[in-house]
């Protein structure tokens, strides 16, 4: 399982943050899960992901939805 900060990411949180498109969106998800997230590193996590052209089959096998 991935980790952040030391602390274990589910894959459910994992999948809410890629969905996310907002920072505000962002930070409400990690507070969701008890994970420390800056504004800044929010930033930074939406300025990267916008940077990655994934589609919707990859993206579901990127978030656990299959198997490759």
């Amino acid at each position: 399982m991935p980790t952040i900060k030391g602390k274990e990411i589910s894959q459910q949180a994992i999948t809410e943050a890629l969905r996310c498109d907002t920072v505000d969106a962002l930070l409400e998800v990690a507070e969701k899960y008890d994970i420390d997230l800056t504004r800044e590193e929010a930033e930074v996590f939406l300025e990267e992901m916008d940077d990655i052209d994934l589609d919707h089959k990859v993206l579901a096998m990127v978030a656990g939805g299959k198997k490759w």
